[in-house]
């Protein structure tokens, strides 16, 4: 089990994440938001965990929202898990998960 940062990015995504892309294309880190904590065994779980199905994300067990609105994690959205390590950056893909490698690896919780 391991704490995953969940950013959403607070500025409209319009391209398909298809293949991986570099953090200055997506706008690391100046265009996202910490809004979630999550205590999960892999980056598919801490997804699930800040989708809404039948109620908010936010009341979800082993969730810590930093915010007490937000949407669901989407395409272009970041997924951090911690201790930060080689892979540790991925974006949320049109299928899946894309890992980049941001220039610094300070994880920005504004």
């Amino acid at each position: 089990m391991s704490t995953y940062f969940v950013f959403h990015r607070t500025r409209v995504w319009h391209l398909p994440i298809t293949q991986p892309m570099s953090p200055d294309v997506i706008g690391w880190s100046n265009d996202y938001r910490l809004v979630a904590l999550v205590e999960a065994s892999s980056f598919q779980e801490a997804w699930e965990k800040t989708q809404h199905v039948e109620k908010p994300w936010q009341s979800n067990p082993g969730v810590t929202a930093t915010t007490p609105l937000a949407r669901s994690t989407s395409v272009g959205d970041v997924i951090v898990q911690t201790p930060i390590r080689d892979g540790s950056f991925q974006i949320v893909a049109n299928a899946g998960f894309h890992q980049f490698k941001p220039v610094s690896t300070e994880v920005n919780a504004r």
